[in-house]
């Protein structure tokens, strides 16, 4: 696909995932602040510019990490960022023949296996992951990280040395302030409950590999330090309920920082444009597997981290808005492919 064509689909899909449905405004500034602060940076559509790079990136073989679940009220898995991880995880399995491995609080790490199923894929133990990727299309590994500190740069020491991944991605995980420490949104500080994955990110950013993150504007996500410069008048994330120097908001840089309404939607995005990339409309998941893949969480205990209750929804939009975006989404691609002119007037 020529890169007009792709920066036109990618205009639309940025467009439709960072759509304020809840009309959150100044309280989470996405389109009004992060996504503009992060898109200046890339100097085009995000989705279609994270889609090349990974494209770019991959072969055959490759290893992903992707990181999500972070602790939700420092006790519960949320219904956002899972579903993004395993359908991007899909999609670069079909597309590109990437052999992923999802990284996860290790209180979630049973839940994400369970879930994963509802994804197509096959989970499997660490010490036999290698031989079920050469003879399984669907294999996946999950890894579960501490919440100490030294403990989880030793975790990260073993997945690297033996794995070499290719890119770190995080959907909806929770990053540390300048200072370590952790927060929700309200300011709370939870570093002694949330597991660390600044190590990874550092790790990934000295030896030049592809780091995204993928965040919903609440602050303390991984990706926000990219673009904190941005929001530092906003007090919500400059102060914190600890008095943190830093406040409550994330301090992780990386190479491409995708703000969105919703985490997975930015996953789901990425999604589109690799469809649209490679040509194959597997990659991009169907309502079916979201409807699938969104009962398989809340059913394996996890909550909408607006309602607090294990439910069909995410960020308090329910199950239908949810496939909306999906059956959007396809039709964004394929309009293409039947022909109409995908190009925006500007």
């Amino acid at each position: 696909m020529d890169p007009l064509t792709l920066n036109a689909i990618g205009e639309r899909v940025d467009h439709l995932i960072t759509l304020d449905i809840r009309g959150r405004g100044k309280k989470c500034p996405i389109m009004e602040k992060l996504y503009p602060a992060a898109r200046e940076i890339i100097g085009g559509p995000i989705t279609a510019h994270a889609a090349t790079s990974l494209v770019e990136t991959y072969r055959p073989g490759d290893t992903i990490f992707l990181v999500t679940g972070m602790a939700c009220y420092g006790m519960a898995l949320e219904t956002d960022g899972p579903l993004g991880a395993l359908a991007l995880a899909r999609a670069l399995q079909i597309g590109l023949g990437v052999r992923p491995i999802l990284l996860t609080h290790h209180m979630f790490a049973a839940q994400l296996e369970a879930m994963a199923s509802s994804a197509g894929f096959f989970v499997i133990q660490q010490d036999q992951i290698e031989q079920a990727w050469s003879r399984l299309p669907s294999a996946l590994l999950v890894e579960g990280m501490p919440t100490e500190e030294n403990a989880a740069r030793d975790k990260v020491r073993f997945l690297v040395d033996e794995f070499a991944p290719t890119a770190v991605v995080a959907i909806e995980a929770r990053g540390a302030n300048k200072d370590g420490e952790y927060h929700v949104v309200d300011g709370t500080n939870i570093t002694a409950m949330e597991a660390k994955f600044t190590s990874l990110f550092n790790w990934a950013q000295k030896n030049e590999i592809l780091t995204i993150g993928i965040f919903d504007g609440c602050g303390h996500e991984i990706g926000f330090g990219t673009i904190a410069e941005s929001v530092k008048d906003y007090p919500r994330y400059s102060e914190c309920s600890c008095e943190c120097p830093s406040g409550m908001h994330d301090a992780t840089t990386v190479d491409i920082a995708l703000p969105c309404a919703v985490s997975n939607w930015g996953a789901y995005g990425i999604e589109a444009c690799l469809y649209a990339l490679i040509g194959n409309r597997n990659i991009l998941h169907n309502v079916d597997l979201e409807s699938r893949m969104l009962r398989a969480c809340a059913d394996s205990g996890a909550i909408d981290g607006i309602s607090g209750r294990s439910e069909f929804s995410v960020d308090g939009l329910p199950e239908h808005i949810q496939m909306s975006i999906i059956a959007i989404l396809h039709e964004i691609v394929e309009s293409t492919r039947k022909g109409y002119d995908p190009h925006l007037e500007t």
